[in-house]
């Protein structure tokens, strides 16, 4: 019988990400009483200056008030991207796009930080706003 020797050696992996993960945190809109939730016609700044086009009246109502409905991602520079609002009145899909983030001061999109938004159709426009939640409170990093 012949016995081969081995020399002991380690080998390391460097973890390299190379596929996107899925968010860990959802927005609900924050729906207002005629005023956006606070943020009225002189903050309309986070929403690059444009007001909203609707009704008569400057606030709304609707399935964005559900963070389920509404689908973020984030691209390679981390910067937010609005996909769409999944809107269960109309019955479709509303795009449109981010406009602001205010962000912790951490550079990352996490809890408390505020996304503004919009969705749009011909002829109609909706400005909106939320605070990043995580999607689990009881798994705010996922572990």
């Amino acid at each position: 019988m012949r016995k081969i020797y081995e020399r002991p050696n380690v080998i390391i992996e460097e973890f390299m990400p190379n596929e996107c993960v899925a968010a860990c945190w959802k927005v609900a809109c924050i729906v207002g009483n005629g005023n956006y939730g606070g943020y009225d016609k002189d903050k309309w700044g986070f929403w690059d200056g444009v007001a909203p086009i609707k009704k008569a009246d400057d606030d709304h109502t609707g399935s964005c008030k559900d963070a389920d409905n509404n689908f973020f991602s984030v691209n390679s520079a981390g910067e937010v991207i609005f996909d769409f609002e999944h809107s269960l009145e109309q019955n479709t899909n509303l795009f449109g796009g981010c406009t602001h983030l205010i962000d912790s001061g951490d550079n990352v999109v996490g809890e408390g930080d505020i996304i503004f938004w919009y969705t749009a159709q011909p002829g109609r426009r909706w400005n909106h706003y939320g605070v990043v939640e995580p999607v689990d409170a009881g798994h705010p990093n996922h572990s």
